[in-house]
């Protein structure tokens, strides 16, 4: 890539299965159109991850009748990619900051755990 200048002679080109270790989908329940009061639970929107960056404020309340699932809880540092959009924006990759707490990762996003002795996840989010 020409835009990347001269690549140091110590790097290696690696394909993606040599250090990504797990890819995991979230949840999309039926959820309220609103943003959720600071005790309640939210589910990501799709566009929450946009041009590289998170914004927890874009989700939908949980119904407090559904229980959260736990495990697809987004967390500072997570890998997410979209995996579902317009073509321009399938794809799209950030990685999480200041997140806001009981927010829950949907199926339109992918959260990707990478090997981090190998792969700098940031550097993922830059060539995207």
């Amino acid at each position: 890539m020409e835009w990347l200048g001269e690549i140091p002679e110590e790097w290696e080109v690696i394909t993606n299965r040599r250090f990504i270790t797990r890819i995991e989908q979230g949840w999309s329940p039926i959820a309220a159109d609103k943003v959720c009061e600071e005790d309640e639970w939210g589910v990501t929107k799709l566009n929450a991850v946009s041009h590289g960056k998170f914004q927890s404020s874009t989700h939908k309340a949980l119904p407090c009748e559904l229980k959260p699932i736990y495990n697809y809880e987004v967390k500072n540092g997570d890998l997410l990619i979209t995996r579902s959009n317009t073509p321009a924006l399938v794809g799209d990759t950030c990685v999480v900051h200041d997140i806001r707490e009981k927010l829950l990762l949907c199926d339109l996003i992918y959260r990707i755990t990478v090997d981090e002795k190998i792969m700098d996840k940031k550097m993922l989010v830059f060539s995207g």
